[in-house]
């Protein structure tokens, strides 16, 4: 149902939007639901100022191709905000909308005093200290005078929601959705042995593929399919590396379990909402995950919750047995993961949400 008035909303993107990536594909998704509600929305890439549509094609050529590594993104922060108040001099809007970034110094003056509402996916202190050194000591020192003229957080958790309630500002807390008609649904799958998946990405230790790998040695039982790492094959163990979206759906809807985050703990959070688990539910696999999830508590008969915290795999190997065996083939268990998705995950729910909050500042 299209909303009751039609907002003009300017979507900065941090990075290019032509690539295959988790965040390119969630702010896709977010803005076809806007436009399908009857917003206009425009979308601005601040890598290289370049115009994007909501199915991520460019529609104007970069402006800027300073390179982004190393003392170099400084250079970038900088010269991306100054130019920006060029490409933006004939865009209309009413509001902006962005996640959470290091501080530019001239943004700003390029978004016309309109009001700005910041994501928050992450805790951004703890995140840049894993990352980088020189990233971390330029945003703790510039981070609050990048928050301090935000008009209003959207928080993916409630965890996160609490670290930002000292600047006081309107605050709403929606968790990831997924756009769960996009992904294969079947109902049933004749595996002969148990076959549990994973999609995880490299260089991000909280996904926990240290602890697929482990469960894998001690359930010789089961096979495990691991999807965005390169490794060696064992008898129940099998790496694919990067597949496309389009082909991580495909191979995703011949297994049976979906494995999710295992090691958040080393983020120091308790709470998220991956699009992982997301994406095994749409496309009904029973989960095992080790967090709180914003949008479930572990109640259900499509999921086994373990604890957040270094032995939680090997401690909990027999209830994983259990789960497993229980859930292998169930179909309806399938059909209540796929239920479950459409009428509390799916993105069109999130969007309604979102735009509703924009509707305060406007």
């Amino acid at each position: 149902m299209k909303e009751s008035f039609q907002m003009k909303i300017l979507y900065l993107s941090d990075q290019d939007l032509d690539n295959e990536s988790g965040v390119s594909q969630k702010i896709s998704m977010q803005a076809k639901q806007w436009l399908a509600s009857g917003h206009e929305v425009s979308i601005v890439s601040l890598e290289s100022l370049s115009f994007f549509s909501a199915d991520k094609q460019r529609l104007s050529p970069a402006k800027i191709t300073t390179e982004r590594a190393g003392w170099k993104i400084f250079i970038h922060l900088v010269y991306s905000s100054w130019v920006l108040k060029s490409v933006l001099k004939d865009c209309d809007f009413d509001i902006v909308y962005m996640r959470y970034r290091l501080y530019s110094p001239c943004m700003k003056r390029a978004l016309k005093n309109r009001p700005q509402i910041v994501e928050i996916n992450s805790d951004d202190t703890a995140e840049y200290k894993h990352s980088s050194i020189l990233l971390s000591l330029y945003n703790r020192a510039f981070r609050h005078l990048f928050l301090s003229k935000v008009d209003g957080f959207v928080c993916v958790s409630h965890e996160l929601e609490k670290k930002f309630l000292g600047y006081k500002k309107p605050t709403i807390v929606i968790a990831n959705g997924i756009e769960c008609d996009a992904f294969y649904f079947e109902v049933s799958q004749p595996n002969l042995r148990p076959a549990l998946v994973f999609i995880g990405s490299p260089n991000q230790s909280w996904h926990g593929v240290d602890n697929v790998v482990k469960m894998a040695n001690t359930l010789p039982e089961f096979d495990f399919h691991i999807i965005g790492f390169h490794g060696v094959n064992t008898q129940n163990l099998f790496y694919y590396g990067y597949l496309c979206t389009e082909d991580a759906n495909k191979l995703v809807a011949k297994f049976n379990i979906g494995l999710s985050t295992l090691a958040l703990y080393k983020k120091q959070m308790k709470e998220a909402s991956p699009l992982k688990t997301r994406q095994y539910l749409a496309q009904g696999l029973p989960i095992i995950y080790a967090y709180e999830d914003t949008d479930f508590k572990g109640e259900n008969s499509f999921s086994l919750q373990l604890p957040n915290n270094e032995t939680n795999v090997l401690d909990a190997i027999s209830e994983i047995r259990d789960f497993v065996n229980k859930v292998y083939q169930d179909e309806e268990v399938r059909k209540e993961a796929r239920r479950f998705s459409k009428n509390h995950l799916d993105v069109s729910i999130k969007e309604k949400a979102r735009l509703s909050f924009f509707g305060r500042f406007i």
